[in-house]
């Protein structure tokens, strides 16, 4: 009898039932994690879930000496050991408050720990009040969103830059509890919230890059926070500030069970000094569409020989809100490739090569509104949206079909594996 050849093999084997019915299974099983965590979260997860395989890389490598395990009250001996030595504010920020003065007294600096900071909070989004309430609880913000203490010269002057398009009521309760919380912790800070205009696919990564470079020129920043507007804070011990590297804010989140859920977890919340935005070349401007971008920008830190910051779980804790899919920002096919390590890719593409179109910047009391146009995404990019299960192409078309859910669920697979052993 003869040999069969091995492509004759092959063929017979992609063809065969048994693969097929592995393929369904796998999505099925997929399909209910997904429903599983979107819908239920933290009370219906076993504890063992975290603990095989999805709490890895829990252990912190922070080049502060924050222990992932240190209670609040070690962490903020270090941390205003760490502050005092660390953080002070930069000439033009002294110049700017001191009326042309650069030389202070230690006493004159605001407190690492203020006294007004109330540790955790609870978080309770559907109670916000109205955005006109919000507006008359802060009548000592100046335009744009900007505060500062007058009875002490802050340590660090911070821009916040929220990427954003149609979640006005996750805006409303991101501020609603940030401005309070960041005026317990003596902050100058100012708040940008960069609207995509155009085109109808969102590209996150690339608004933040535009954000960061509007912020450069109002004032001389000394830490940028990249802000999701579904990450709402619950702890006011988890200072906005910026670390000697990287620093990932919203490490922990309720959803998870406050623990890092994969241990290349880079996102939600992230802070970098200008020369580390920089160095990095900010972030990819590739990945329009959800998914890519955080993991593409772990990798341009890691490239730079950074470490990651993070504050311990005992005060870095966040409740992320649920939200339905958005058809503007489907899951992007090509999402795994932010996994690849590419260290020449880095500086020839991401702050460098922006391209972006700035239609409006208007100060509004509660935050400074930035709206911008982005170049189309490519003809090329495919997306899926979860909501309509329709492929989203560049050219706007939409197409049903089998392939468009099946390539989705295996790209979310090869996120998944990769997720595990990096």
């Amino acid at each position: 009898m003869p040999k069969k050849s091995p492509s004759t093999m092959m063929r017979r084997w992609y063809l065969s039932p048994r693969f097929w019915l592995n393929v369904v299974i796998v999505m099925i099983v997929m399909e209910a994690l997904v429903l599983l965590l979107n819908n239920f979260g933290s009370h219906v997860v076993p504890n063992w879930f975290y603990a095989v395989g999805w709490s890895f890389g829990n252990s912190s490598d922070s080049p502060d000496g924050f222990g992932p395990d240190e209670p609040a009250d070690s962490f903020l001996v270090h941390y205003e050991d760490y502050c005092r030595k660390s953080l002070l504010p930069n000439e033009s920020s002294i110049r700017e408050l001191l009326d042309g003065r650069t030389v202070y007294n230690e006493s004159e600096l605001c407190h690492c720990i203020s006294q007004n900071l109330v540790g955790g909070f609870g978080v309770n989004y559907t109670a916000t009040p109205s955005l006109e309430s919000i507006i008359s609880l802060h009548p000592e913000l100046k335009p744009g969103g900007r505060w500062l203490p007058s009875n002490c010269i802050p340590r660090q002057r911070v821009a916040v830059i929220i990427p954003f398009r149609d979640r006005h009521e996750h805006l409303k309760a991101l501020l609603y509890i940030l401005h309070p919380m960041l005026q317990r912790q003596e902050l100058d800070y100012t708040i940008f919230v960069v609207e995509q205009a155009e085109p109808e696919i969102f590209n996150k990564a690339m608004l933040m890059n535009a954000g960061f470079q509007e912020a450069s020129r109002v004032a001389a920043f000394d830490c940028f926070i990249f802000h999701d507007v579904d990450m709402l804070p619950e702890d006011d011990r988890n200072f906005y500030v910026c670390s000697p590297t990287p620093r990932h804010v919203g490490a922990y989140l309720h959803n998870w069970k406050y623990q890092l859920p994969y241990g290349g977890l880079f996102g939600g919340v992230t802070a970098f000094t200008r020369a580390q935005f920089e160095l990095v070349n900010g972030f990819s401007n590739q990945y329009y569409g959800w998914g890519g971008e955080d993991d593409d920008m772990l990798r341009r830190v890691k490239a730079k020989n950074f470490k990651i910051s993070r504050f311990p779980p005992s005060v870095a804790r966040f409740v992320m809100i649920k939200h339905e899919p958005d058809d503007g920002n489907p899951f992007n096919m090509r999402s795994s490739l932010g996994y690849r390590y590419r260290p020449n890719h880095y500086s020839q593409e991401g702050l460098s090569t922006l391209v972006y179109t700035k239609k409006s910047d208007e100060p509004l009391p509660l935050y400074r509104r930035l709206t911008v146009a982005l170049p189309p995404p490519p003809k090329n990019f495919k997306g899926y949206s979860r909501r309509t299960h329709r492929s989203v192409r560049g050219d706007g078309r939409a197409v049903h079909g089998f392939a468009a859910k099946f390539t989705a669920v295996l790209s979310v697979v090869c996120l998944l594996l990769f997720s595990l052993n990096l």
